[in-house]
């Protein structure tokens, strides 16, 4: 939703009824009458005096005397004040929709816990409040307990038994990111900070363990499909992708309802796929 501007830095111009309306001016006459329109609004009126009533639209005072009569038309003279009824009008409706937004915006805060503002000091303070809101999150964020799965020994376990973590220190990761935690103050330690920590590790390469696993490595895709189909470079490319695609942390060789692929048999496909495509 579009910010409520005050109503004395606002003044909405309705396009097609002021065409309407100024049709049969020509420009002096009609930057005339914009002009005083802006020095009304938000005003009583203005000034019916000669002298400032040209000052105010700009006009030359050999074309004063025609302008004048011309836009003479669409203000009322009283008490020594031009008036523009629709002027009037609209200014008074803008008042009492932003007094409105103001009251609303009042009882927001109010709902939310801030303390009781006037209707002065909410219009003030609302840049005050919204920063006063983010600084009693941060610190909200920063008192927070350090946050772990209640079954710490069986998650950490579970991590170990990981393929994807084959090769980590999973209980020496786990030391070295509380103590990070404690010398930065704001971060709260929690199994998804934790996760995070350990996924940017890189892995050693542990051939037992993969091997083990049933995880190929890229000289073992390379030699297969060197062995299939030969030295040609296209192979070597496909398997090449083939193995990084599917070696990637988020699928580790796994397809998407979490049973481990025939890596052979999945390359043979792929390759007849590139093939023939």
């Amino acid at each position: 939703m579009r910010k409520r501007m005050k109503p004395d830095t606002f003044m909405p111009l309705f396009i097609g009824k002021w065409h309407q309306d100024t049709q049969d001016l020509d420009a002096t006459a009609t930057g005339a009458y914009f002009l005083l329109i802006m020095s009304h609004w938000g005003k009583a009126g203005i000034s019916s005096d000669d002298f400032r009533l040209r000052q105010a639209t700009r006009v030359h005072e050999s074309d004063w005397a025609r302008v004048k009569g011309t836009i003479s038309q669409f203000f009322t003279e009283h008490d020594g004040l031009w008036t523009n009824k629709r002027c009037v009008e609209e200014y008074a409706d803008a008042e009492q929709i932003y007094s409105k937004r103001v009251q609303q915006t009042a009882s927001a805060l109010e709902s939310r816990g801030y303390p009781e503002k006037t209707t002065s000091n909410v219009t003030s303070n609302v840049v005050g409040d919204v920063t006063s809101g983010q600084e009693q999150k941060q610190k909200q964020s920063s008192t927070k307990k350090e946050e772990t799965p209640l079954d710490l020994e069986g998650w950490l376990k579970k991590l170990e038994e990981s393929p994807a973590y084959a090769g980590i220190d999973i209980r020496r990761e786990f030391e070295k990111a509380k103590f990070w935690i404690s010398e930065h103050r704001g971060r709260v330690f929690n199994h998804k900070f934790f996760l995070n920590w350990i996924n940017k590790i890189d892995r050693p390469l542990n051939v037992a363990l993969v091997r083990e696993s049933g995880i190929p490595t890229l000289a073992e895709v390379k030699q297969y499909a060197k062995e299939k189909w030969g030295d040609q470079v296209d192979y070597l490319k496909w398997a090449c992708s083939f193995h990084t695609y599917w070696n990637d942390s988020t699928r580790n060789w796994r397809r998407k309802n979490g049973n481990q692929i025939d890596w052979k048999i999945a390359l043979t496909e792929n390759v007849a796929k590139w093939r023939h495509p």
